[in-house]
C-alpha cells in the first residue's frame, strides 16, 4: 500500500524538483478537507491556490465532469463547440460584454492578453510598452515572468523580452512617469497576491482607467486569483468599480480542471484573427462543462453572498487576534481572499498549524495568505482562523 513515504520515494526518482514540497501525499478531497495516504484528514484554507473555488469533489460538479467523459472530452478548435460558445456568452453576461479566447492556464491567458496588446500597439503607432507593477505576479512563461515584477522570478532567464515597464503598485505618478508614445497597454492584478496581498486605494484603479481612456492605452486586468467571485463579485473589476478593455482568467475558473481565458471587449474582437494565436486544448468539451458547473454552483447556493457574510466575520476575527495577541501588524483583503502581515516567521507559522492538520499559505517571510472555499462553512472557517491563531501565539512565545 502506498504511504506519504512511499510517493516521495517516486518524487524522489522520476519527477522534477521545480517545487519545495512539503512531505504530504493527498489522494482524496471532500469539501473543504483533504485526505493523505496516512490516512490523516487536513482543513484545505488554500484550495489549489484558489483554484478549488468549491473545494474538492463537489458532487455536482463531479456528476457533470463524469457525464462530459461519456459525452465528448475534446475536439479541436477549428470546429464549433457548443459548450465553449455557451461559457463564452456567460463570461459576457456576467457583466464583461466581451469576446473569449479560451486557453488552459493564466500564464496563457497572460501571454495571450500581452500578444493582444502589442498587436493593437502596432496597429496604432508601433507601441510595444506595457506597464505592469513591482510585486506583480503574472505567470511562468518567459514573457509572463518578464511582466511581474519580482526579479527573483527573473533570474537565470535572461535575456529577458524587451518591452515591460515596472511602475509602484498604488502610486499614479509612478505610473504617469513610465508614459511614453510607446506605451500600448497597462497590466494590473486588482489585488496583488503572490506579492503579499495588496490593494490599492480605489481612487488609483479609477485613475489607471481614465488614464488609459486619454492615452488610448488598453487596460489588462490580470483576474486569474480575482475572479469568479473571490472577491464577492463575479469579477474583481466589478468590486473595484472599473472596466478594463482586457480581462484575464484562470484558476477558479475550472474548479479545479485546467482552463485559462482572456476575454476582450468588441472593439478588440478581430485584433486577434485566425491563425495569429491558437491553444490547441483551450476551451476544450470537458474543461467548458467544469467552468459551466461553477457558474451553476455559484448561481444555485448562493456563494457571493456566502464570500460576503463570512468575509465580514473572517475580517472581524483576525482584528480580534490582532488587538488580543499584538502579533499582526496588517490585515488586507475583499471577498475570501485575505493577507494577515504578522510579527514572527510565516513559515513556522504555516507549520505549526499543518502540524494540526490545517493547511495555510505563505507569501514573503510575514505574510499569510487564506482563499478558501467559496462554500466553506462557517464552523470550518472558524476552525482554521482558531488554529492559526493557536500557531500564531505559539511561535510568538519562542
Amino acid at each position: 500500500m502506498n504511504t506519504n513515504e512511499n510517493v516521495a520515494k517516486l518524487y524522489s526518482d522520476y519527477v522534477l524538483s521545480t517545487y519545495g514540497r512539503e512531505g504530504i501525499a493527498f489522494y482524496k478531497g471532500e469539501g473543504s478537507y483533504l485526505i493523505d495516504m496516512d490516512g490523516n484528514r487536513y482543513l484545505d484554507m488554500y484550495p489549489g491556490w484558489g483554484t478549488g473555488c468549491l473545494g474538492h469533489s463537489h458532487p455536482y460538479l463531479a456528476d457533470q465532469l463524469c457525464d462530459q467523459l461519456h459525452t465528448l472530452i475534446h475536439v479541436p478548435n477549428n470546429f464549433y463547440n457548443p459548450l465553449q460558445a455557451e461559457l463564452a456568452k456567460r463570461l459576457a453576461d456576467y457583466g464583461f460584454g466581451g469576446y473569449t479566447f479560451f486557453c488552459n492556464s493564466g500564464a496563457e491567458a497572460n501571454e495571450a492578453a500581452i500578444k493582444l496588446a502589442r498587436r493593437f500597439g502596432n496597429q496604432t503607432g508601433g507601441r510595444f510598452e506595457i506597464i505592469t507593477f513591482y510585486k506583480s505576479f503574472h505567470g511562468r512563461t518567459l514573457a509572463a515572468i518578464t511582466a511581474t515584477g519580482q526579479p527573483k522570478y527573473q533570474q537565470g532567464f535572461e535575456p529577458l523580452p524587451a518591452g515591460f515597464k515596472y511602475a509602484e503598485f498604488g502610486n499614479f505618478e509612478s505610473v504617469m512617469s513610465l508614459v511614453t508614445d510607446k506605451t500600448c497597454a497597462i497590466m494590473l492584478e486588482l489585488i496583488q497576491g503572490e506579492g503579499g496581498l495588496n490593494i490599492a486605494q480605489d481612487n488609483f484603479y479609477r485613475q489607471i482607467e481614465s488614464l488609459c481612456r486619454e492615452k488610448n492605452i488598453l487596460l489588462i486586468a490580470d483576474e486569474v486569483q480575482t475572479g469568479i467571485g473571490r472577491t464577492g463579485n463575479i469579477y474583481g473589476f466589478q468590486t473595484f468599480g472599473v472596466s478594463p478593455d482586457v480581462v484575464t482568467l484562470a484558476k477558479a475558473l475550472g474548479g479545479g480542471v485546467p482552463i485559462g481565458a482572456m476575454m476582450a471587449k468588441p472593439a478588440l474582437k478581430d485584433m486577434l484573427p485566425p491563425g495569429m494565436h491558437a491553444s490547441t486544448f483551450g476551451g476544450n468539451s470537458f474543461a467548458c462543462r467544469a467552468a459551466l458547473a461553477v457558474f451553476d454552483v455559484i448561481e444555485k447556493e448562493n456563494l457571493l453572498n456566502n464570500v460576503k457574510e463570512l468575509s465580514e466575520y473572517a475580517f472581524a476575527r483576525f482584528n480580534d487576534i490582532a488587538r488580543e495577541t499584538g502579533l499582526i501588524t496588517a490585515i488586507r483583503g475583499k471577498g475570501l481572499m485575505f493577507g494577515v502581515d504578522i510579527t514572527v516567521a510565516s513559515a513556522d507559522v504555516k507549520a505549526a498549524c499543518r502540524e494540526k492538520f490545517v493547511l495555510i499559505n505563505n507569501v514573503g517571510e510575514k505574510t499569510i495568505r487564506f482563499l478558501p472555499a467559496l462554500n466553506i462553512t462557517g464552523d470550518d472557517l472558524k476552525k482554521g482562523i482558531d488554529v492559526f491563531e493557536q500557531a500564531l501565539l505559539r511561535e510568538g512565545k519562542k
